[in-house]
């Protein structure tokens, strides 16, 4: 509850200085919008109209996740990325735990969060020292050279919803940061 009263101030916060602005002077004005308002109602325009058109303002001047809040639909596609990382199983909880943290995974609207695609597979790389890979996994080879044996491990492929560029920059931080490769 408290966080819906937060959430709720926050979103109140921002259709105010939507309407108003405050001036160099420290004192609240309409902004060219709120005077558009007065004179919307001065020359006869109906509430529904009104409430139409400030709809779409308010959805253009709005972030993308405030929005999905208000209506799934109304995320364009251009807000809508995924994010796809592969990791070794033993890992794969505690890296989407780090992602679902940062508001990835959340389908628009709230109503689902935790939500990811999961597909198994084998993945294979050659890390290479003289470049400077310090690999979690990897073994050098046998002959005594400083350099790495090709490895194959088995790793989830995981897809994960981020709406807004905001949760996708906070999502891949959080996958930099719980990731075994960082």
């Amino acid at each position: 509850m408290l966080q819906s009263l937060s959430d709720n101030l926050d979103m109140a916060d921002k259709l105010v200085r939507i309407f108003y602005h405050e001036s160099e002077d420290g004192t609240w004005k309409f902004s060219d919008e709120g005077r558009y308002i007065g004179r919307y109602f001065e020359s006869g325009g109906s509430p529904g109209e009104l409430l139409r058109v400030l709809g779409d303002h308010i959805e253009k001047r709005l972030n993308t996740d405030t929005m999905a809040a208000f209506n799934p639909n109304s995320v364009p596609n251009n807000q809508r990325y995924k994010l796809i990382f592969y990791v070794p199983r033993p890992s794969l909880e505690a890296v989407k735990s780090g992602v679902f943290a940062a508001g990835a995974g959340t389908y628009p609207g709230g109503k689902y969060t935790s939500c990811s695609f999961e597909t198994n597979g084998v993945g294979q790389f050659l890390p290479d020292a003289e470049r400077g890979a310090n690999p979690t996994i990897g073994k050098l080879q046998d002959d005594g050279s400083i350099q790495y044996r090709l490895e194959k491990v088995e790793e989830v492929k995981c897809e994960v919803l981020c709406i807004g560029r905001s949760c996708l920059e906070k999502a891949v931080e959080a996958l930099k940061r719980t990731h075994p490769q960082g």
